[in-house]
């Protein structure tokens, strides 16, 4: 599930009103199990779509944290709002790759800038997804 607060999809969907990766979504199951033999960690959750996450507000993040966001970014909102209006099944990988620039080496994405593993990831999930799509 994704939120926008800030966005051009905002004049489309309040923000009380979530973009939503919708369980019935053939995805949702295809991926599942597809990403065991990949060499980054995989989670699935919440995440928050900001357009600039260093504007956010202390209660907001607070609020985020309330509601189990694992990330926040800048895209998944507008994918799944798109994957609503069009009714086609969309899903939404995000390298998440630092803590907002408060830790030394926060924004290291590993080796090759995580080239190597978003194919890994990638080609894992388009395998998955062969006979979905």
């Amino acid at each position: 599930m994704a939120s926008s607060s800030e966005s051009p999809l905002f004049q489309h969907k309040a923000y009380d009103e979530p973009s939503v990766f919708r369980p019935e979504n053939l995805l949702r199951e295809a991926l599942r199990d597809a990403f065991t033999d990949v060499p980054v960690p995989v989670y699935a959750g919440r995440s928050w779509t900001t357009d600039a996450p260093c504007r956010e507000t202390e209660t907001a993040i607070a609020a985020a944290r309330e509601d189990n966001v694992l990330a926040v970014e800048m895209e998944a909102a507008a994918l799944y709002a798109f994957a609503e209006t069009r009714e086609q099944p969309v899903v939404c990988l995000a390298h998440v790759t630092n803590q907002m620039a408060v830790e030394e080496g926060d924004f290291e994405k590993g080796e090759a800038d995580g080239v190597r593993d978003a194919l890994a990831l990638t080609t894992a999930a388009a395998n998955a997804c062969d006979d979905v799509v």
